[in-house]
């Protein structure tokens, strides 16, 4: 199946870039009008209308079970950090739950220390991973993309990850648990993001640091990208305190924004089934990768990133 994402893409439109230390963001414009009512699972959550656990009885850590119990559609979003149950995950992939249903999600652990109950459910929390864990998950997935289309990571490297950014910023957690360090850097992040108030209508972000561009998220209907924009605005806040001594002084934003859209338009594209509703669309360029979630003729969401961004 042959799906291109270039009608909609050519739409963007592009923001004055904002830039605070060595954290840069350009937002996006460009309304799907035929984009589907959704529900972002925070919301659903908070009223009750999913329940995310374990797979019951299995020691699966790649792997857990969200029900969506009400009559409509659920997003869970790329890069998500859900906590509780036996142990912290992010979600590997952006999933649509189907209305009334059970979906098994791939996920990794962002929280090497522990493996035992602290609630029976996950809950949402209002924090991502960063973009350049992001852009390692998609890559080591794509290389072990078995034939059941299963989106499995290199699961020790995002341990090793997370790792290396609690060394580098000095901070201990007794389980080595990312949600942990996003919340001791809280006040440094909120300097950064403070500056990148929301444009109205802003459909997503291209995101520097140090000049150079990490990547890129689009949720192509205003409303709902408001509810993730906070987080995604922080993880690159994180990594640019992880990555702050970079520079690249002189990089015109704006056009190298617009070139990583072109690019996009251009990349070559894969086609697997989702573990909910719609297609995941796999992007791979010389110079980028990504996954998109397509359903219904529209782009839920896309998650792309340069492949000439560092590394961890």
């Amino acid at each position: 199946m042959s799906i291109s994402l270039t009608p909609y893409l050519s739409t963007i439109r592009f923001h004055e870039p904002q830039v605070a230390g060595t954290v840069a963001v350009v937002q996006l414009e460009g309304t799907d009008p035929g984009y589907p009512p959704v529900t972002p699972y925070q919301e659903a959550h908070r009223m009750g209308l999913v329940e995310i656990t374990e797979l019951g009885g299995m020691n699966a850590v790649s792997e857990i079970r969200a029900r969506n119990l009400s009559r409509g559609l659920v997003l869970i979003l790329e890069g998500e950090v859900l906590v509780g149950a036996k142990q912290n995950r992010t979600v590997n992939a952006s999933i649509l739950l189907p209305p009334e249903s059970t979906t098994v999600i791939p996920v990794s652990c962002v929280e090497r220390g522990r493996w035992s109950g602290k609630t029976d459910c996950f809950t949402p929390s209002d924090t991502s991973v960063t973009p350049t864990m992001r852009k390692d998950m998609i890559r080591s997935a794509m290389e072990g993309m078995g034939g059941d289309g299963r989106f499995r990571t290199d699961q020790a490297r995002v341990w090793d990850s997370v790792a290396a950014r609690m060394e580098f910023m000095n901070f201990g957690s007794p389980t080595e648990n990312f949600a942990d360090l996003m919340g001791a850097k809280g006040d440094d992040i909120r300097d950064v993001t403070n500056r990148f108030p929301r444009r109205p209508g802003a459909v997503g972000i291209v995101g520097f640091i140090g000049g150079k561009l990490v990547g890129c998220d689009i949720i192509p209907e205003p409303g709902i990208f408001a509810g993730y924009y906070d987080r995604l605005v922080k993880s690159y806040a994180l990594d640019g305190l992880f990555f702050g001594d970079s520079s690249a002084p002189g990089t015109d934003l704006g056009r190298a924004s617009e070139k990583f859209i072109v690019g996009l338009c251009s990349s070559k594209t894969e086609t697997f089934p989702s573990p909910g509703l719609g297609t995941r669309v796999h992007l791979t360029g010389e110079t980028l990768n990504g996954s998109a979630l397509v359903h219904g003729g529209s782009m839920i969401h896309l998650g792309a990133f340069s492949l000439n961004s560092r590394r961890l």
